[in-house]
């Protein structure tokens, strides 16, 4: 599927009500223009139903916005090994019980990935800020990986006091909001880049268990 470069491209798998188990499986390439256009790409399914991905490397959503569910929230996004592979610049992904696995090429400016009931995780080949997002399980661990520089805008959060554990690498760490997990390690690696913790507004925690927090970078 393409749509032009500016336009919008909407799939709703939820024909049988909000709650069905109406599903979509990407096949194959969608693109609304690039990357860091202002092209969006949206889907949605019932929110029993599920957003997986059959096709190969080259199935890839491409648009300035991909949107995963806002208006229909699948139970699950991506699987292990087959996860949705994005070329944006903001996405949107959110599940109602099950996890999200999400594999983006590109600068995210805006990054939200919310799951329910599931883990998160998130690859990315360039930087990323959550911007105008979270990333969050509400029971699972959070792994964010990305080759770039990860930024955690004030305000946000990455990770909840009730997950499993979260993870954050990146070649530098800029944190303004919150990491954290209270029932798991939160581990925290800049690789050879800087750990920057902002002072004002900047959190690193175990929500006060005995978790271990692990702080890695060139500088701090």
């Amino acid at each position: 599927l393409s749509e032009q470069a500016a336009g919008t491209l909407r799939v709703d798998a939820n024909l049988s009500g909000a709650g069905s188990a109406d599903s979509i499986t990407i096949g194959g390439a969608v693109s609304v223009g690039a990357a860091g256009g202002a092209g969006t790409i949206e889907l949605n399914t019932g929110t029993t139903g599920t957003l997986t991905r059959s096709g190969g490397g080259t199935a890839v959503l491409t648009a300035g916005t991909v949107n995963l569910g806002p208006n229909g929230k699948p139970a699950s996004i991506g699987a292990s090994g087959t996860p949705i592979l994005t070329a944006t610049s903001n996405v949107n992904a959110q599940s109602t019980n099950g996890d999200i696995w999400l594999d983006d090429t590109g600068t995210l400016a805006n990054t939200n990935v919310v799951a329910t009931g599931g883990l998160v995780n998130l690859q990315n080949t360039g930087a990323l800020t959550t911007g105008t997002g979270n990333i969050t399980s509400s029971n699972n661990t959070v792994t964010v990986n990305a080759t770039g520089l990860v930024t955690n805008t004030a305000g946000r959060t990455i990770g909840l006091a009730g997950g499993t554990g979260t993870s954050v690498t990146g070649a530098g760490v800029t944190n303004s909001g919150t990491i954290i997990a209270g029932g798991g390690p939160v581990t925290v690696n800049a690789g050879t880049g800087t750990l920057t913790n902002t002072a004002a507004t900047g959190l690193i925690s175990n929500n006060g268990s005995g978790n271990t927090i692990t702080l890695t970078g060139d500088k701090m």
